[in-house]
C-alpha cells in the first residue's frame, strides 16, 4: 500500500476487535517499528512478546464483565506492559459491559488514533523475539553524529 499510494508512514496504525485485536496485537508484535499506534477493542491479546511494545501508543478497551474475552487477560497485559516500560499504554474499562464498547467513546477512540504519530527513531529499544526468521526490526539509522570525536556502539544479542 505504501508504494502505491501517498501513505504518510509515520501514520499508521492498527485497530483490532475480539479476535482482530488479539491477531493485530500479533502483527504489532512482530512489527512494532512500523505502526504509530494500536488499538485492541475487548481483547488484550494473550502471551506477546511485551517489550515489543514499549515505544508504541496503545490503548486497550474492554468491558469489565466480558464473557467471550476476559477481563484479567486485558488487565495482565496491560500490567506486563507497564512493567516493561511502555509508558504509552492505558487500559480503559467499561462497568457492566460484555464484548463491545459503548458508541457514545467511538468518537474519542477514533480521535485517540489520528492524534498518533510513530517515531521513527526512538531513543532506546529492545526487541524480543522467539523465532530468528521474524526478527527482522529495522529502527536503526543515524542521521548525525552530535559529537563526531564520539565513537558510536551497537551491540546486539543474538
Amino acid at each position: 500500500m505504501k508504494q502505491k499510494y501517498p501513505i504518510d508512514p509515520d501514520r499508521i496504525s492498527l485497530i483490532g476487535f475480539s479476535a482482530g485485536a488479539s491477531g493485530a496485537m500479533h502483527l504489532v508484535s512482530l512489527y512494532p517499528d512500523e505502526f504509530s499506534a494500536m488499538l485492541a477493542m475487548v481483547a488484550g491479546g494473550n502471551d506477546y512478546p511485551i517489550r515489543n511494545f514499549s515505544n508504541l501508543p496503545l490503548a486497550i478497551h474492554h468491558g469489565d464483565v466480558d464473557w467471550t474475552s476476559a477481563i484479567c487477560d486485558a488487565r495482565v497485559q496491560f500490567q506486563k506492559m507497564q512493567s516493561a516500560g511502555n509508558r504509552l499504554a492505558f487500559l480503559k474499562e467499561y462497568p457492566g459491559s460484555g464484548h463491545s464498547v459503548s458508541a457514545k467513546d467511538h468518537k474519542s477512540i477514533v480521535k485517540w488514533v489520528l492524534e498518533q504519530k510513530r517515531d521513527p527513531a526512538p531513543k532506546s529499544i529492545a526487541i524480543d523475539c522467539e523465532t530468528p526468521t521474524l526478527g527482522r526490526h529495522a529502527y536503526i539509522q543515524i542521521l548525525e553524529f552530535d559529537d563526531p570525536q564520539n565513537v558510536a556502539t551497537l551491540t546486539v544479542d543474538i
